[in-house]
C-alpha cells in the first residue's frame, strides 16, 4: 500500500511518504514537476512532500503529516551540502484506503503488514501510522546542477539525480520514479 514508503528518496535518502499538508508558498502541491533550474545555494527547510495519485492507486487520498519532522539542508557554494533530519512522519489513511488495499482491515493489521512503528485509529475512521524517519541525524555529500537536473552524491549512500526548480524562495525537487515532489522553503 505505501508505494515508495521507506524507499522514497528525500534528497539524501532520508524519509518516506505521500502528500503533505504543509505551507508550500500558495502553489498547488502536485506530484509532477516541470524543471526550471535555478540557484540552490542556501539553507532550505522541508515544508511539503507532494504525491501524484497514480492510476490504479489503492489509496489516492492518503496524506502525510510532516508536523513532527524537522528537516533542513544547506547547499554551499563549494558544491557540498549538509543537513539534519529529526522526528517522525505520520501517514494518514482514510477509512476507504484500509479496506480497498486488501492488505488490512484494521489499523493494527496495517501496522503489521506495512511495518509502521505504530498505527492508531483516526477520528471519523481511517488510520494514522507513524514511522521514524530513515536516516535520522545529520547527512552530507556533494551536489551539482546542469540545466534542470540536480545531482546529489550522498555520503555514503551514492548518487541521486532529480529534476528541480527554484522559484523565489521555493525549491521543488522531483523524485519522478515514485511520483513525489519535495517542496522546500528558503530560510
Amino acid at each position: 500500500m505505501r508505494a515508495g514508503a521507506k524507499g522514497c528518496v528525500l534528497l539524501a535518502g532520508l524519509i518516506a511518504g505521500c502528500s503533505g499538508g504543509g505551507d508550500h508558498g500558495g502553489a498547488a502541491c502536485s506530484g509532477t514537476l516541470v524543471g526550471c533550474g535555478g540557484t540552490v545555494t542556501g539553507t532550505w527547510k522541508l515544508v511539503d512532500l507532494c504525491h501524484a495519485a497514480h492510476p490504479g492507486s489503492e489509496c489516492p487520498d492518503r496524506s502525510l503529516d510532516l508536523s513532527g519532522l524537522s528537516y533542513q539542508t544547506t547547499f554551499s557554494a563549494d558544491g557540498t551540502y549538509s543537513g539534519t533530519n529529526r522526528g517522525a512522519v505520520v501517514d494518514v489513511f482514510p477509512a476507504a484506503c484500509i479496506t480497498a488495499s486488501g492488505i488490512a482491515s484494521s489499523c493494527d493489521q496495517l501496522k503489521q503488514a506495512e511495518g509502521f512503528d505504530s498505527c492508531t485509529a483516526s477520528p471519523g475512521g481511517g488510520c494514522r501510522c507513524t514511522e521514524q524517519s530513515v536516516g535520522l541525524g545529520t547527512f552530507s555529500g556533494t551536489w551539482s546542477t546542469s540545466g534542470t537536473t540536480l545531482t546529489l552524491t550522498a555520503n555514503p549512500s551514492g548518487l541521486t539525480t532529480s529534476t528541480y526548480c527554484v522559484d523565489g524562495n521555493t525549491l521543488r525537487i522531483g523524485v519522478s520514479q515514485l511520483g513525489f515532489v519535495e517542496v522546500l522553503s528558503k530560510l
